[in-house]
């Protein structure tokens, strides 16, 4: 027998043990021949016992046929009493043997061996006849009974595992998280997802202790956070009922296109994105109608999470909307998006984004005093052709001023003047936390927050973390937020909560079990109907190369002649009194002196100040600041308003 021995020493310096391969067998029975054969070897090597032969494998089957051949032998035998003593020795010697034997076992060999002995007599004195048949009969009875006991039944299967349902899964994750609440009948939501309603007690639970829990309940069912989460019901009127949501995995993984549609007018809606099971999100660009006006938009989220896609996106919703006319304010030096800098008003670093900045403020007070004045028609029945009105409002009135904004009444307005309508100036700024940081912009951009809704001036702002110190005012972040907000995914676990977001975007992942990038997965607290800000949602995007295409093509409305005219005299203001402070150094005491005659008139904003001088920016910020600490102006803590110290 070909082998190959090795040897390795053991600890504590006992003798070495040898290690056999054995030789490529041709066959399993060749493999095992040679396997018993170098067990045998090894023990006599280690001075052991040789392990003991396995028995036949069908030894019991043997028996009832062992029973069988006694009884034919009594049947051949004619030895008179001869006979009957071996078959009654026989009896003797099983019914001592088998006493420690099992219940079957025991009754069955004893009851063979005193049924054969008793035909042992038969057979010797009378030989075969047809009791013969009887005997046969009554072997077989038993024998039947033997071999169903002992016959072969292979490996036994696996034991199955518990069928544990849905519904199993919920009570046990409830019973962990001492959460008293009951899944409801589930209703098919399509390709393979489901949706279960929650019910919760409403003392011990209530659907935001779920909600806040979005990790436990998809490893609970071995899901992710995109495919398994739970809701509550916005059409209920308590805090007790939501939803649970099971989809098939991966409903998120590809990005979508977008539809290349912009704002419907109707509703005031633009479709950005989609949740896991298919439905919209939408943005709200403004509110139609008497007591609407203008909604703002807030994004949040660290490097690479989709923050600039959704802007390239809601810049292309805007181009493919006549009512708005986007303006760009990029404190990274046109870095930042660059597809749109030569196609719509486009102002590249921190002192043209200031420069912007002033002269947009001051075109908002320009058409806040215009629609004051502004004259129109108000129809006081439901229906404009009057049939459908309560008792004595028929007929229509004449007005003077408009205290909301909409497109479409401003736009009638003004056509009875011959005059043009007034888009939404939608300012979008990424990287704001770059332009915040400058002296004087955080007051503009709060003044635009504050009454851009009734004019029609609409701010979009980009920035990785929504806190106060990138944001510099408490106060516009809060406004922000009474918005859209969008919170992609975040490197730390507070950034949800200055966003007022319920979710946990820091729980996001980096990539798809794919692969590929998580960018645009987030979260999402719109002014809908629905705004679902706890479930995750994707947002759409358009291709980099047709990005630029789109830009060059689109036909994107501009400002009107009023903002432009004052955005252009701005510039040129700006410039002059650049060049003219260039030319005989204009100190501080020069900015100071011109802030107090600004104030000398009435209370204005900090934004106001710096809107009516030509001074820079953060001259004029760092004047009212040195005049505020020196007592000559004061500030009045629940207007906001700057006034001269009497």
């Amino acid at each position: 027998m070909a082998r190959k021995a090795q040897t390795r020493s053991r600890a504590g310096g006992k003798s070495p043990s040898p290690v056999v391969t054995l030789p490529p067998a041709t066959d399993a029975k060749t493999q095992r021949k040679l396997r018993k054969l170098v067990e045998l070897e090894l023990a006599r090597a280690e001075g052991r016992e040789p392990p003991a032969p396995r028995p036949f494998r069908f030894r019991f089957h043997l028996v009832p046929l062992c029973w069988l051949a006694a009884g034919l032998a009594g049947l051949t035998a004619h030895g008179g009493w001869m006979t009957v003593i071996c078959g009654m020795i026989a009896t003797a010697v099983t019914v001592a043997t088998t006493r420690e034997r099992g219940q079957f076992t025991r009754r069955y060999n004893q009851g063979q061996a005193a049924w054969s002995s008793a035909w042992f007599q038969a057979f010797a004195w009378w030989g075969s006849g047809w009791w013969t048949a009887v005997y046969l009969a009554g072997w077989l009875i038993p024998a039947c009974l033997w071999w169903e006991n002992y016959r072969w039944r292979g490996p036994k299967p696996d034991p199955a595992k518990p069928d544990t349902t849905i519904e199993d899964t919920w009570r046990k994750l409830c019973l962990k998280r001492k959460w008293v609440a009951d899944l409801g009948e589930p209703s098919d939501l399509g390709n393979g997802a489901r949706q279960w309603p929650i019910t919760c007690d409403g003392i011990d639970t209530h659907m935001t202790m779920i909600t806040d829990q979005p990790v436990a309940v998809a490893a609970a069912f071995r899901k992710s956070i995109v495919s398994c989460y739970t809701e509550p019901d916005s059409l209920a009127d308590d805090e007790t009922r939501g939803f649970l949501t099971i989809l098939p995995r991966g409903s998120l993984t590809e990005p979508r296109l977008w539809d290349y549609q912009g704002v419907d007018p109707a509703t005031g809606l633009a479709l950005v994105g989609r949740f896991p099971d298919g439905l919209p999100v939408r943005e709200r660009i403004f509110k139609p109608g008497r007591g609407g006006g203008i909604k703002h938009t807030i994004i949040a989220g660290c490097d690479g999470s989709g923050k600039t896609s959704l802007i390239d996106m809601g810049l292309c919703i805007s181009a493919a909307s006549p009512m708005i006319a986007p303006v760009i304010l990029d404190p990274q030096e046109g870095q930042a998006l660059p597809a749109w800098r030569d196609v719509v008003p486009y102002a590249a670093g921190v002192e043209e984004c200031m420069t912007f900045l002033r002269g947009l403020h001051a075109a908002m007070y320009d058409r806040s005093r215009e629609l004051a004045s502004l004259t129109w028609t108000a129809h006081r029945c439901v229906s404009q052709d009057g049939t459908d009105c309560l008792p004595g409002r028929k007929g229509c009135k004449r007005l003077k001023g408009f205290g909301f904004y909409d497109y479409e009444m401003i736009k009638a307005a003004r056509a009875e003047q011959g005059l043009g309508p007034l888009p939404i100036i939608e300012i979008t700024i990424d990287e704001a936390a770059v332009l915040l940081a400058m002296q004087g912009a955080p007051a503009l951009l709060l003044d635009i927050a504050k009454l851009g809704r009734k004019v029609g001036f609409r701010l979009r702002l980009a920035l990785q973390v929504p806190s106060i110190s990138e944001m510099h005012k408490g106060e516009l972040r809060s406004i922000l937020n009474g918005g859209n907000v969008f919170c992609f995914r975040t490197g730390d676990k507070v950034t949800n909560g200055m966003a007022n977001i319920p979710a946990n975007p820091h729980q996001l992942p980096k990539f798809f079990p794919n692969g590929k990038a998580t960018e645009g997965l987030g979260f999402a607290a719109v002014a809908d109907v629905n705004p679902r800000p706890s479930v995750t949602m994707r947002t759409d995007y358009l291709p980099v190369d047709d990005l630029y295409d789109y830009a060059e093509e689109a036909q994107i409305t501009g400002p009107d002649e009023d903002v432009a005219t004052r955005l252009s005299a701005t510039v040129a203001a700006v410039a002059t009194a650049l060049q003219s402070q260039a030319d005989k150094a204009a100190s501080l005491e020069l900015v100071k002196a011109n802030v107090k005659i600004v104030l000398a008139g009435v209370p204005m904003t900090a934004g106001q100040v710096i809107s009516a001088t030509t001074d820079p920016v953060g001259m004029v910020g760092l004047a009212i600041e040195e005049l505020t600490e020196a007592g000559l102006i004061r500030e009045d803590e629940a207007t906001g308003l700057l006034s001269m110290e009497v």
